[in-house]
């Protein structure tokens, strides 16, 4: 399925619990499961405020989804191993704050994350799995498409033991565009730390929202931590856990620092050496590097 086919519109009915029990604080972090056209759905509320707020209902969705979403994200071909997501409205309720339909992203359900299925996987499908999700990246980057929040939780297996790269754009988007009026959740600490160092200067203390859109670097040093995780199939520090002060995790992941992580035991030098220079080096190439990490994962 591709992001064409996924609802342009979601019945408030639909959702569980009830949007009428939900107040104007739309949190992202809960989805509503939905049944459509013989596939499972997952929609996430999202407020549509910000410079939309004086538009009619009938009106504000059209500029979100061109403002937020690249045009050639909903034109990308079905791959496998990019998830498909759009932007969508929900009818049969109003936003209390504002008056207008709210609107939701909607994307896929998938039953389990990468970190679900790495134990117990048979040898050689956590390469299988982090081959499909590095030319995910490498496609979306060829396509001049930044994900903007690569981490182990929003990569997801499907029924078909497919490897899944989801939310592309969304975090980076929705924060950047409408930063004045999301009420965002803090991130996951694991989220956190699949951030270059130097980006935790342009957060806010309060909602830790980026000040400015990521680049194709970020994601590429998010994708390493990310495969550093994934071998170890842990954190990269002790005493990173969710539900801590925000600014407490980002002095523990500076202080600690990325150079600090030592190579994986089943990590092939190769691949390590790749990932060791990106964590030492802060200007490196993302497109010559990804190659690199490409080539080492097929050879191994």
């Amino acid at each position: 399925m591709d992001a064409h086919l996924l609802p342009p519109t979601v019945n408030a009915s639909s959702l569980s619990p009830p949007t009428e029990s939900l107040t104007s604080g739309y949190n992202m972090a809960v989805s509503h499961p939905v049944h459509y056209n013989g596939v499972n759905i997952k929609v996430r509320l999202f407020k549509p405020l910000g410079d939309y707020r004086e538009q009619a209902p009938s009106s504000c969705l059209q500029p979100i989804q061109e403002k937020l979403v690249p045009t050639g994200l909903m034109d990308i071909p079905h791959r496998p191993s990019i998830a498909p997501m759009r932007f969508s409205t929900v009818e049969g309720t109003v936003d209390p704050r504002t008056g207008q339909q709210p609107v939701a992203v909607v994307s896929l359900f998938y039953d389990f994350n990468i970190l679900d299925k790495l134990e117990g996987a048979e040898p050689g499908q956590r390469i299988k799995w982090i081959l499909q999700i590095c030319e995910a990246v490498e496609y979306l980057h060829e396509n001049n498409i930044v994900h903007g929040n690569i981490h182990p939780r929003n990569i997801m297996i499907n029924n078909d033991f497919q490897a899944a790269l989801t939310d592309i754009c969304l975090y980076s988007f929705t924060a950047v565009h409408l930063m004045r009026d999301l009420e965002a959740t803090p991130p996951h600490p694991v989220t956190l730390a699949c951030k270059r160092p130097s980006k935790y200067e342009t957060y806010y203390s309060d909602s830790m929202v980026p000040m400015c859109l990521p680049t194709k670097e970020d994601d590429i040093f998010a994708l390493v931590t990310t495969i550093w995780m994934l071998f170890e199939q842990k954190e990269p520090w002790e005493g990173i856990k969710e539900g801590r002060d925000m600014s407490r995790v980002i002095r523990k992941i500076s202080y600690s620092g990325h150079q600090s992580l030592e190579k994986p035991t089943a990590m092939s030098d190769g691949l390590w050496q790749v990932l060791r220079e990106v964590f030492l080096d802060g200007a490196f190439d993302p497109t010559s590097t990804l190659v690199k990490i490409i080539d080492e994962l097929r050879s191994s």
